[in-house]
C-alpha cells in the first residue's frame, strides 16, 4: 500500500528541505513498512551533467556494509564455525595472541585503533586480507578491551578475514552468496551497477562541485565499508533487519545483534552499539541500522523492529548534512501517520493438561504476576509492567521445569511444586518462590526449629510467626505416610513426652517437615503454618513423609502462637474430628 498523498508530500518536504537548505547534489531516500516500499522519492541531481537522481540510483552505502558483515559472523556461529568470546587469534593464527574477542570487534569495543597502519586516506591504496594481518603488529591498543566504545574500521577489516577464512570464500562471494542474494536484494552489489549517483565535494565557499574519486578496488576494507545500493533496494534490509528470514539467519541471532553491548554515547545514552548494528533512540523509540560515509557518499538506514517500519537515505556528498537524523525522522512520520496494523489474534488449542494448573494469577515480591498460554507457549508478564514490556516466554525441558527463552529473567528456570495429586501449588521462578496469594519473604517453615503451644491447642514450628503482626493464618490437618506404614511408637511417644531433643532430631533428619503424627488409626493430626490451602499443600507436598487428605484440611482463626509445650495440648488436638 503506497504512502497516502498527504503522507508521501510530508516526507518529500523532509528530504528536500535539507536538499535545498544544505547544499546537496541530491538526495534519494524510501520508506518501508512491513516488508513494503510504501514511498521512494529523490530530489536533485546524481551527476553535474544534470541527471536528476531517483530512489534507484546506486549509492556508495559506506559502512552500512558492517551490518552485512555482522550478519555473516553470526551466520558462521550459526554453522558452529566460532563462537562470539572467542579470541581473534583463534581464527587468525599467524597473529600474536592478544585479548580481541570476536564479539567486542563486533561491537567496536576492543580497544583496537580506529584505522589501518599507514596513510590509507591518502594513498587510497588499501590492502589484501593477507597484507592487513601483516600490518596488526604496528596497529596500537588505544583503549582497554571493553573499557568503551572506541570506532575500528580495523576491526571489521579483519572480521572480513575471519569470514573469508572460516567459509573457504573470498568476502565478497560470501555476503553475495549467503546474505544478499537469498534476501532478495537486487540493486546491492560491491561493483557499481548504472545507473549511479557521481560523488561530490561541494565547496564551503561557492556552489561548485568538485568529484570525489570512485575507489574501485578496497581489498580488505571492503567487510568496513564498500558495498553499493539504492534506496529502494535497501529498503529490502531493512525490512530483513525487523524480520528476518529463518533460511539466512534466525529471530535469535538478530535479536542478539540488536541487543546493547557497548554505550556509544556516555552523555546522553541515546546512541548504543550491539553485534554489527548501531542503536538510536529517538524518544520512546528504539531503531537499529547504521550510517556510513565513503568520499562523495554519505547514508543511514534506521528500523523501528517493533513497528517494522524503517528509512533509507542517501546523498552524494561528502559532508555537511547528519542522514541519521533525515532518516529518523522519515521513520518517525511514518510510524505517527500510518502505523503498522497489530497482529490480527486467533484462537489456539487448550493448554496441555499439565499447564492447565499453572496458567492464571500468581504472587511473588508483593506483585501479581499472569501466567498464560499463547502461541502454543507459557508465558509470564508482571501486572504492574508497562504496556512496552515484553511477556516472558518459557520454553518446556520436561519434570515441570522451563527455561525463560525471552523478557523477563531471561535464560533463568522456572519449576512448578505440585501436591501428591498433582495439582500446582508453587512456582520457582529464577528461585523467586510464586504463590497463589500474596505474602510476605520468607513465609516458609525453618525445620530446626523446636515445636510451639498454640494457644487453644496445637504444636507448631514458630518459624512463620509474623514479626509485624504476630499472627498467622493456622491449618489443622489430617495427614498419613505415604507409604502407608503407621507412625512408629517411639515417633508418638517422643511428641506426647515433650521430648525437644528427639523431634530436633527427627527434623534435623527429615522426618518432619511441617507436621507431627498422632495415633489416630494409622495416620495422624497437626497443626500447620500456612498462607493460604495452596501454601500448605505444598509445604506437605515437599515432605518425603507426609501426604495430606484433602477432605480433612479445617482452617482455624488466627490464634496467637506462645512458646512451650504440653501434653494437654497435644491431646486436645488429636481429640478434634477430621
Amino acid at each position: 500500500m503506497p504512502a497516502p498523498d498527504v503522507l508521501a508530500a510530508e516526507l518529500r518536504r523532509q528530504i528536500a528541505t535539507p536538499q535545498s537548505e544544505l547544499r546537496l547534489p541530491s538526495v534519494a531516500a524510501a520508506v518501508v513498512r512491513v516488508g513494503e516500499v510504501i514511498w521512494a522519492d529523490a530530489v536533485g541531481i546524481a551527476d553535474a551533467d544534470g541527471t536528476e537522481a531517483t530512489p534507484d540510483h546506486q549509492y556508495r552505502i559506506g559502512s552500512i556494509t558492517k551490518t552485512f558483515t555482522g550478519v555473516a559472523i553470526m551466520q558462521l556461529r550459526e554453522a558452529g564455525e566460532l563462537e562470539l568470546d572467542d579470541q581473534l587469534d583463534a581464527h587468525l593464527p599467524d597473529i600474536e595472541p592478544g585479548a580481541m574477542t570476536i564479539r567486542r570487534m563486533l561491537a567496536h569495543a576492543s580497544g583496537l585503533q580506529r584505522e589501518i597502519p599507514g596513510n590509507v586516506w591518502e594513498t587510497m591504496r588499501f590492502p589484501t586480507g593477507e597484507e592487513l594481518v601483516g600490518l596488526l603488529p604496528e596497529a596500537e591498543m588505544v583503549l582497554g578491551p571493553g573499557e568503551r566504545f572506541h570506532y575500528s574500521n580495523l576491526a571489521f577489516s579483519l572480521l572480513g578475514e575471519v569470514i573469508a577464512r572460516r567459509s573457504g570464500l573470498a568476502y565478497e562471494q560470501y555476503v553475495a552468496e549467503r546474505i544478499i542474494r537469498p534476501v532478495g536484494l537486487k540493486r546491492t552489489t560491491f561493483e557499481p551497477a548504472p545507473p549511479t549517483a557521481k560523488p561530490y565535494f561541494v565547496d564551503p565557499y561557492a556552489d561548485t562541485l568538485h568529484a570525489e574519486p570512485m575507489l574501485d578496488k578496497t581489498g580488505s576494507v571492503a567487510a568496513a565499508g564498500s558495498l553499493w545500493s539504492s534506496a529502494r533496494d535497501l529498503c529490502g534490509w531493512a525490512a530483513f533487519l525487523a524480520d528476518p528470514k529463518p533460511e539466512v539467519l534466525s529471530q535469535e541471532s538478530i535479536d542478539a545483534m540488536a541487543s546493547v553491548q557497548v554505550m556509544a554515547n556516555n552523555e546522553r545514552w541515546d546512541a548504543a552499539y550491539g553485534l554489527g548494528l548501531a542503536l538510536a533512540r529517538l524518544g520512546d523509540r528504539v531503531f537499529v541500522g547504521h550510517s556510513g560515509g565513503m568520499p562523495g557518499f554519505l547514508s543511514n538506514v534506521a528500523v523501528s523492529r517493533k513497528e517494522r517500519i524503517g528509512a533509507v537515505v542517501f546523498t552524494n556528498a561528502t559532508a555537511g548534512v547528519d542522514p541519521g537524523e533525515i532518516a529518523l525522522k522519515l521513520a518517525t512520520t511514518a510510524i505517527e501517520q500510518l502505523p503498522a496494523d497489530p497482529e490480527p489474534w486467533s484462537p489456539g488449542e487448550a493448554p496441555p493438561p499439565e499447564l492447565a494448573g499453572v496458567v492464571g494469577r500468581w504472587w511473588s515480591e508483593g506483585s501479581e504476576f499472569l501466567f498464560r498460554i499463547h502461541d502454543g507457549k507459557l508465558e509470564a508478564r508482571s501486572l504492574e509492567a508497562p504496556d512496552w514490556i515484553d511477556w516472558s516466554v518459557f520454553d518446556p525441558l520436561g519434570d515441570d521445569r522451563f527455561r525463560t527463552l525471552q523478557g523477563r529473567e531471561r535464560g533463568e528456570l522456572l519449576r512448578v511444586v505440585r501436591d501428591a495429586d498433582g495439582r500446582p501449588v508453587r512456582l520457582y521462578w529464577a528461585t523467586y518462590p510464586f504463590t497463589r496469594r500474596p505474602q510476605v519473604f520468607g513465609l516458609r517453615l525453618r525445620r530446626s526449629a523446636p515445636p510451639c503451644l498454640l494457644r487453644g491447642g496445637g504444636v507448631v514450628s514458630p518459624g512463620l510467626v509474623s514479626k509485624e503482626r504476630g499472627r498467622l493464618l493456622k491449618y489443622l490437618v489430617t495427614v498419613k505416610r505415604r507409604d502407608g506404614v503407621p507412625f512408629p511408637p517411639e515417633t508418638i511417644a517422643g511428641i506426647l513426652a515433650g521430648q525437644r531433643e528427639f523431634i530436633r532430631e527427627k527434623i534435623a533428619d527429615g522426618t518432619f517437615d511441617a507436621a507431627y503424627g498422632f495415633p489416630q488409626g494409622g495416620g495422624g493430626i497437626a497443626i500447620v503454618n500456612a498462607d493460604s490451602a495452596e501454601e500448605l499443600s505444598d509445604i506437605l507436598a515437599s515432605s518425603p513423609v507426609f501426604a495430606i487428605a484433602d477432605q480433612a484440611v479445617l482452617p482455624l482463626a488466627e490464634i496467637e502462637v506462645t512458646l512451650g509445650n504440653s501434653i494437654q495440648a497435644l491431646q486436645r488436638a488429636t481429640a478434634v474430628p477430621a
